[in-house]
């Protein structure tokens, strides 16, 4: 498995600002992966809580970060927040476009390379 480095705040700094509605936490820490799916989730992951047809991945968002979850993409207002973990509020219309530029740029931007 490939996996890169990067501090949240290089990846955010590269992406479209209109896109996040709001940042609770630290923007300085280091993320290894990134999931939308609470059980693959591993330390230092973003995980991406995505609402759906059937289930709303806000309800997961307490297994993510038991899973080691530091930084948590969400659109919706949550009722508990974690002090070591970084919250990305964006809004549920782009979710999930905000979701493909950030794998783009966390990924280094694959569909550049020949």
């Amino acid at each position: 498995m490939n996996m890169n480095r990067k501090v949240l705040n290089d990846v955010l700094f590269r992406l479209n600002q209109n896109l996040i509605q709001k940042i609770i936490g630290s923007c300085e820490v280091e993320i290894l992966g990134l999931a939308y799916d609470s059980r693959c989730v591993s330390f230092n992951f973003v995980f991406f809580a995505l609402p759906g047809l059937h289930f709303n991945g806000q309800k997961f968002i307490e297994s993510a970060i038991q899973r080691g979850s530091n930084v948590v993409v969400h659109t919706n207002d949550i009722d508990f927040y974690d002090s070591k973990v970084t919250y990305i509020k964006v809004d549920p219309c782009n979710i999930k476009r905000f979701m493909s530029n950030f794998a783009h740029v966390f990924y280094d931007e694959p569909s550049k390379k020949t």
